[in-house]
């Protein structure tokens, strides 16, 4: 055998090993590559998303920060159970100060909503129209949230009083179920 044709076969061995490779190792690889950079473009998204959260944290807990500080506000103007009787004698109070005579002062069956429950009092006074306007602003600027509904007025003919109002004033009480839900301790190295 010639130098040429030894030549010829192992040109055509080299050929051949090029062909198997390509057809069977890189087509092969091809597919693989393919998929794992699909996963890699995945991987990469799912890491940008978490490093904008990541960057945002500072101003998601400055936001929690306030919105806790409003709730704490919310709650305030909120009495607790223990506190109805306070807030019965202030408005009381606030009827002696305005100069209205208390004919009925009877507390109505509460009501209980998901996160509060509502206390209503059935309230009958007599006074003059500027002394009533008086209370009644009075009741809404009270640090506790009070209500006024169902507010009929009566002109009375006769007597020092000039007005008879009765109305429903409604305070409300936090639920149990009403506290804000606690955040999650972040894990540990995060």
């Amino acid at each position: 055998m010639g130098s040429r044709a030894r030549s010829a076969i192992l040109a055509i061995l080299a050929i051949l090993v090029i062909v198997l490779y390509v057809q069977y190792g890189v087509r092969k690889n091809t597919a693989t590559i393919a998929q794992l950079r699909g996963v890699h473009a995945s991987v990469a998204d799912s890491l940008e998303r978490a490093r904008s959260v990541a960057a945002r944290r500072p101003e998601m807990e400055q936001r929690l920060e306030v919105l806790r500080q409003q709730w704490a506000k919310a709650q305030e103007m909120l009495p607790e159970e223990k506190e109805i009787p306070e807030l019965l004698r202030s408005v009381t109070t606030l009827g002696e100060k305005a100069r209205v005579k208390f004919l009925l002062f009877q507390p109505l069956s509460p009501k209980q909503e998901q996160y509060y429950t509502e206390i209503p009092i059935q309230v009958s006074v007599k006074s003059t129209y500027h002394s009533l306007g008086k209370f009644l602003s009075a009741l809404g600027n009270l640090p506790r949230i009070v209500n006024v509904s169902k507010l009929s007025l009566r002109p009375i003919t006769g007597e020092a009083e000039t007005i008879e109002a009765t109305f429903t004033g409604t305070t409300y009480v936090l639920s149990k179920t009403g506290q804000p839900a606690q955040p999650r301790r972040p894990r540990e190295g995060s």
